[in-house]
This record gives C-alpha cells, structure tokens and sequence, in this order.
C-alpha cells in the first residue's frame, strides 16, 4: 500500500449532526492535500470551463456545468452559481489572485454557489486564495448540514508565509492555503457563501474515504494542538 508524508496542520474539529468535521491546513505554499495519494481523488481545476457573461467586476459566470473529473470517474459533480476568475477579471488583474501553481482559471464566488455530488464522499478540499472573513464553506449530508466553516475562523491565525500569492507574490495583504475537511459523515453536496467581495479557489478535490488511521498519525505528529482534536474525536465517537 503505497504512503506518504502528509504535511497538513489539524487546526478544528467540529460536532453537528453526528458527525466529525475536520478542518487541517496544508504548509505554506502545498496546493494540493497531502491527506491522500494524487490517485484516490477528483480533481476540478476549472481550465477547460469557458466563460459566459460577466459580471460588473469582470468575472464571466459560468452557466451550471457537469464535472466528471477528467473522464471515467466513479463520481461526478454539478456545479451551480459559480464563476470564473481569469487574467482580465477584476481591475485590478486577476491573476493576483489566480489558480494552483499559476493557473489563470479559477473559481469564483459572488453569492451563494453549490456542488451537488452524484455519490457520497467522506473528504472535500480546496485551494483557497486571498481568504478574507467573507469565505464561507457549509458541507451537507442530504439535507442535514454537517457545519457552516468560515475559513478564516477555522483555520485561525496563519503566519506570515502564508501570505501573498506563492505563484505570483501578488496580494500580500492576504493568506493563500490549501484548506482539507474531513467528515465521518456522509457529504452529498457543498455549499459556497461569499457575503462581500470575491471568494476566489481552485482544484476543488473529493475522495470516497476518511483518511487511512497512518496518514492522520503522520499528519499529526508533533502538534499540541491536534491532542485536544483528536481526543474530542474520540470522545464524540464513543458516544
């Protein structure tokens, strides 16, 4: 079986509805979940979405779009109120904000925007860029919510390597960060809040399972922190 360091940081674990919620956070500069091998997830990158029309800010919507992750997947995805971030989005050039390792396709959300599964997963993550306290993530499993997640809440205080894109160096005065949620519980569809400004991500990424009990023990080594997580987990478990 193949394994692998995982680099990701437990910084909360939520209780609702009978389900564990797991929030971590990948190092500076990961753009990819380190939770599980490259071949065990779906990857939506938005580089073969097109554009529609744009909003006042210049990002195109995108009309409702079915994602199969590449062909021949065991899931697909239906996304609906989301937009597209491009070089000539925003005033400003939105390539400040842009995708993993560059990319110059990315997500967008003004509003409220939804995933809706074909099959249910257990793990949902994200490419999150030029987070600010508007960002809002809220996992369903049908039509019980498992817990609204502001990420910036969530995640807490990051330092200072955290801020400004790591592809670009652009929009300093923000943090950019790879953001893992981890469910006992079956997720069924994903919900987006953007209250002001732009929620801007990229590679939206799924996998069926919890990760393995190795990947957590490797991920968690050596963070206080993750103790008082894990020994809620456990707690939440028995009961």
């Amino acid at each position: 079986m193949l394994r692998f360091a995982a680099s990701a940081i437990a910084v909360s674990a939520a209780v609702s509805a009978g389900a564990t919620v797991t929030v971590t956070v990948e190092n500076a500069g990961v753009q990819a979940t380190t939770l599980y091998a490259p071949a065990s997830t779906y990857i939506e990158d938005f580089s073969t979405r097109g554009p529609g029309t744009p909003n006042s800010d210049g990002t195109p919507n995108l009309a409702p779009f079915v994602s199969n992750f590449g062909g021949g997947s065991a899931i697909s995805a239906t996304f609906t109120g989301f937009q597209l971030g491009l070089p000539s989005s925003y005033s400003n050039n939105g390539a400040l904000y842009g995708g993993v390792g560059g990319s110059t396709h990315y997500g967008v959300v003004h509003g409220d925007a939804t995933i809706t599964l074909s099959k249910a997963i257990h793990f949902f993550g994200l490419w999150a860029a030029a987070l600010d306290h508007n960002n809002t993530v809220e996992l369903f499993s049908g039509t019980t919510s498992l817990g609204s997640f502001n990420l910036v809440a969530s995640i807490g205080a990051l330092g200072s390597t955290y801020f400004g894109n790591p592809n670009n160096g652009g929009d300093a005065t923000e943090p950019f960060a790879f953001v893992n949620f981890s469910s006992t519980k079956d997720i069924t569809s994903i919900q987006f809040h953007q209250s002001g400004g732009g929620f801007e991500f990229d590679n939206v990424t799924l996998a069926g399972a919890v990760p393995e009990p190795a990947s957590w023990a490797l991920m968690l080594g050596g963070f206080g922190l993750v103790g008082s997580a894990l020994r809620r987990r456990t707690a939440t478990v028995a009961a």
